[in-house]
């Protein structure tokens, strides 16, 4: 079992960032995959997005012994054959080693559906059920234990074990004391219950938007909160929680698909590098491609600042060796899609060789 889980959007960037990692990285890693959030999405469109990530999970994630799936971010009103969306992503990822995801906040034909995926097909689905609880939901055990029992029970008993996550989304304004304190406690109550195979801690420092953290032309460090939550459980609570370590990697939970008019894309996108050192994050944002006399040339400048720092880890992953020939070569083409695999894969690499 790995000890480090990145949440991430199934998207292509991402399931490639995946497939650059080196093979002892991989070992380390578990991916648990949110359906990437989209508003116009309609039922059509969502088979087709479902249909695209199905066959890249095919060829970028075979080096995985399995991956977590859930709908997060999708609503519970988007429907296929007047089924919940849920129902049509397991139907379609069924041959996948994948585990399903439930939770006592979503429509109940969300756990109908993974009841009847593990009824119809036994283990040849999943022998493991991941149940995702927010801030909101692990509080207090006691407060929600009826709940548990009257939406789940009846899914978690099918299954031979339970993986438990405690998803406290963004962290910077939480008393990560207390959070600490009320994860060891949930999972001890939790967990005499259930068969608990595993338990994943995860969260993000960074919001959904950049501007929130930082002007165009500037840089900032940021803080891991997520980090210190869990550096506090491992030295608090060890004999009452073991754990494995998750996060968003270098992209915001609240993230999501904005589309924007063609003709405003490149007054409005300014482009930015995101880079995890010690426990923290360094980010560096320029300005509005239209308007900024170097355009995207701004990638290959924010990625020459970036590698001068004595914490860049230069030849020690693939995403680092791109954003390093990035910054020696200004005619080495850089996009706001081709940033977000090597700033992945930096990213998953080093937390799955210095926190696994």
């Amino acid at each position: 079992m790995s000890n480090y889980v990145p949440f991430l959007k199934l998207k292509s960037s991402e399931t490639m960032a995946l497939d650059a990692l080196s093979s002892d990285v991989t070992t380390n890693v578990t991916p648990f995959f949110d359906l990437a959030r989209n508003t116009k999405l309609d039922e059509n469109g969502f088979v087709n997005y479902v249909l695209k990530r199905e066959r890249a999970c095919q060829k970028y994630l075979s080096k995985f012994d399995y991956f977590y799936l859930d709908n997060f971010d999708i609503s519970s009103s988007l429907t296929v054959n007047n089924k919940n969306c849920y129902w049509h992503t397991l139907d379609a990822f069924r041959e996948h080693s994948i585990v399903p995801v439930v939770a006592i906040d979503r429509d109940p034909d969300h756990v109908d559906s993974v009841k009847h995926f593990r009824n119809k097909y036994g283990d040849n689905f999943s022998n493991t059920v991941c149940v995702r609880f927010t801030v909101e939901d692990f509080e207090d055990f006691d407060l929600v234990e009826n709940e548990i029992d009257n939406k789940l029970d009846g899914c978690l008993n099918l299954f031979q074990s339970v993986d438990l996550v405690f998803d406290c989304r963004l962290c910077s304004s939480l008393h990560l004391s207390k959070i600490s304190n009320q994860i060891a406690a949930f999972y001890q109550k939790f967990q005499s219950k259930y068969s608990v195979r595993n338990s994943i801690v995860t969260g993000s420092s960074i919001p959904a938007s950049s501007s929130e953290l930082l002007k165009p032309n500037s840089h900032v460090i940021i803080e891991r909160k997520e980090l210190i939550l869990q550096n506090i459980l491992r030295d608090e609570y060890k004999s009452k929680i073991e754990f494995s370590i998750g996060d968003y990697a270098t992209v915001s939970p609240e993230y999501s698909d904005v589309v924007i008019p063609p003709e405003q894309m490149q007054s409005r996108i300014t482009p930015r590098i995101c880079y995890s050192f010690d426990q923290n994050f360094v980010m560096y944002r320029g300005g509005a491609i239209k308007t900024h006399k170097r355009g995207r040339k701004q990638y290959n400048d924010l990625a020459e600042t970036l590698v001068r720092n004595s914490f860049f880890r230069k030849g020690s992953s693939w995403g680092d060796n791109f954003l390093f020939e990035a910054s020696r070569n200004g005619n080495f083409s850089v996009t706001q899609t081709t940033i977000v695999k090597p700033q992945l894969n930096a990213h998953i690499s080093y937390m799955a060789s210095s926190y696994a």
